[in-house]
């Protein structure tokens, strides 16, 4: 049998594959020279340190940093990204950079509860109509719901069951189940 000689990886060949390795054939072939491994071993490690998967970074045109903006404060995150193609993590992170407010609006919708406790809109409509969570309708064609961030907050703390088992998005619980220590948002 044919021994195969294994390359032995430097931190400087790891450092030359997480600049140079973007998943096509053009840039391994590139690695196999510039290192010394074979095309089968410089794949490999692109699969083991996760670089099969990279998303190259989508700079952010005015247009999207505009509506953005304009959609802030009536959308959660995760809306948002939907509408302009991005992750919900892009959208958050983008706001903090540009310094727009997400939470500045103080109160949600029914919507919103269907996107933040992932709950289908007729449980946020059962929460609502049976009176467990408080809220209002404000004058709109359809009668929206208008939730205070406190009644929401006043929600979660009465009725945490409620919540149990879903999928909730946790950055904006602890925000809203924090805020009211310090009084930081609105409607507080």
């Amino acid at each position: 049998m044919q021994k195969v000689n294994r390359h032995k990886w430097t931190v400087h060949d790891y450092e030359l594959l997480r600049l140079y390795y973007d998943g096509t054939t053009a840039s391994t072939k590139r690695l196999v020279e510039l290192i010394g491994a074979s095309h089968q071993g410089v794949k490999q490690k692109a699969i083991k340190l996760n670089l099969t998967k990279r998303q190259i970074y989508k700079e952010w045109s005015v247009e999207e940093n505009e509506r953005l903006q304009k959609l802030t404060p009536t959308l959660s995150p995760k809306r948002i990204g939907d509408l302009l193609n991005r992750t919900e993590s892009a959208v958050r992170i983008q706001q903090q950079r540009l310094k727009f407010s997400p939470n500045h609006r103080d109160w949600f919708t029914a919507q919103d509860l269907e996107t933040l406790f992932n709950v289908h809109f007729q449980t946020a409509s059962r929460w609502l109509e049976s009176g467990i969570l408080k809220a209002r309708r404000y004058d709109s064609p359809q009668g929206q719901w208008q939730i205070t961030t406190k009644d929401l907050r006043d929600f979660v703390l009465k009725y945490p069951s409620e919540l149990q088992g879903r999928k909730v998005d946790m950055v904006f619980l602890v925000d809203l189940l924090t805020s009211h220590a310090n009084g930081s948002r609105n409607g507080c």
